[in-house]
C-alpha cells in the first residue's frame, strides 16, 4: 500500500524518501539524479533495486520521459516530469540542502492529527465515533474461550472532542453496555469478527444479540481494505504505509510473554509496556481511519482505489462481493463532516 504524491505535497512532508533516493545513485557512483534516471532506463522501462532480497526503490520510465519514483522503504510513490527532476536534482546537492528543503515539513500523523484538531474528521454521518482495540490470550476458533485482557478507547463526542479511555476487566461490562448503546459509529480493524464478540463473551450475561447490536454500528477497517482491494492487509502494515507508524512490539508472542511476566513478578513495568502497546494499536487504527477519510482512495501494486462515503460505510460491514463491488454506484461524499 503506497502514497502518491506530486512533489510539491511531498516536499511539505518529513520522509527520508530524498535521502534514500540520494544513497541509491550515489552508491552507483552516478554524479547526478538525471543522468542515473537516463542510463538506468536503457535497460527497461521498469528498474527494480534489491538489498538482501528487499526491494528499496524502483524506477518506471513513461513514454512522455516523465518518470514514477517508487521509494518501497517509504512507500511513496513520486510522479517526476522534467521540471521536477531538475527540482529534486537541486535539492539532492547536499545532505544540507535536503535537510534544508524539509525545514518546517510534518510527518503524515502530525498533519492528520492536525486536520482533527481544527474540526475535521470530528464526525461520521454526523454521528460520533469510537475507536476500540482489545489484547487477549491468544485466539482460537472458539471465540467464547478467548480471555480479556485490557483495551483502549479513542471516543469523540458529539462536540468533536477526542479522548483516549483505558479498559481493564473491571471496567469491561461497562465498555461493552456503553458501546450496545452508543448512538454512534464503533470502529476497530477486525472488530467485526473479533473484538465485538470477545469482549461480549467475556461479560457476564452478554449474548449474541448483543454482539449483533454492536455489530450493526460497526466500522470495520480490516473489513472495508479488504473489500476494497481484495487483500487481507494487517494493522501495521496498512499503517506503516499510510501513515508511517508501527506496533511498539514485533509480534503477539512479545505482548504475551510480557504479560506472562507481569502475572509472574507483579511487576507494574510489564503491564505498562502491554498497555503503550494496545494504546498505539489504537493510534494507529484512528490515523487510518483519518487517513481514508480524507483521501477517499488507497494505492497498492500500482492500483489506485478510490471509494466515496457511502461506499466507505457499506464496505466496513460486510463482505462484499466482487460483481456486487464493480456494480455498485458512485454516490456523493456530502456524508463526511470535515
Amino acid at each position: 500500500m503506497y502514497k502518491k504524491f506530486s512533489l510539491e505535497q511531498l516536499l511539505s512532508l518529513k520522509t527520508n524518501f530524498f535521502s534514500n533516493l540520494k544513497k541509491l545513485y550515489e552508491k552507483r557512483r552516478y554524479p547526478a539524479l538525471k543522468i542515473f534516471l537516463k542510463d538506468i532506463t536503457r535497460e527497461g522501462k521498469t528498474i527494480y533495486f534489491w538489498r538482501r532480497g528487499t526491494p528499496l526503490f524502483r524506477v518506471i520510465k513513461n513514454e512522455d520521459d516523465t518518470f514514477v519514483l517508487v521509494d518501497e522503504q517509504e512507500k511513496i510513490e513520486l510522479y517526476a516530469s522534467p521540471s521536477a527532476i531538475n527540482k529534486m536534482q537541486s535539492i539532492m546537492k547536499t545532505e544540507k540542502t535536503i535537510q534544508r528543503a524539509a525545514k518546517g515539513s510534518k510527518t503524515m500523523s502530525k498533519l492528520l492529527w492536525e486536520d482533527f484538531e481544527s474540526g475535521k474528521f470530528s464526525s461520521i454521518n454526523n454521528k460520533p465515533y469510537l475507536v476500540y482495540d482489545i489484547e487477549t490470550t491468544y485466539a482460537t476458533s472458539n471465540l467464547k474461550t478467548v480471555s480479556f485482557y485490557l483495551a483502549y478507547a479513542y471516543i469523540v463526542s458529539k462536540d468533536g472532542i477526542g479522548k483516549y479511555s483505558f479498559i481493564g476487566p473491571d471496567q469491561l461490562e461497562k465498555f461493552v453496555h456503553f458501546m450496545a448503546e452508543f448512538d454512534g459509529y464503533v470502529i476497530g480493524f477486525n472488530n467485526i469478527a473479533f473484538d465485538n464478540p470477545v469482549s461480549v463473551y467475556n461479560i457476564e450475561n452478554g449474548t449474541d444479540a448483543m454482539i449483533n447490536t454492536i455489530n450493526e454500528k460497526s466500522i470495520d477497517l480490516f473489513l472495508f481494505l479488504w473489500n476494497l482491494t481484495g487483500r487481507r492487509i494487517g494493522l501495521n502494515k496498512t499503517a506503516q504505509a499510510l501513515v508511517g507508524i508501527t506496533k511498539t512490539l514485533e509480534s503477539g508472542a512479545e505482548w504475551d510473554t510480557l504479560m506472562k511476566k507481569y502475572e509472574e513478578t507483579g511487576d507494574e513495568k510489564y503491564y505498562k509496556e502491554f498497555k503503550k502497546y494496545c494504546k498505539n494499536d489504537v493510534e494507529m487504527t484512528v490515523l487510518v481511519l483519518f487517513y481514508l477519510l480524507k483521501n477517499k482512495k488507497v494505492y497498492l501494486d500500482d492500483t489506485e482505489y478510490t471509494f466515496t462515503g457511502e461506499e466507505f460505510l457499506a464496505m466496513s460491514q460486510k463482505k462484499i462481493s466482487k460483481t456486487k463491488k464493480e456494480n455498485s454506484s458512485k454516490p456523493s461524499n456530502q456524508m463526511f463532516s470535515q
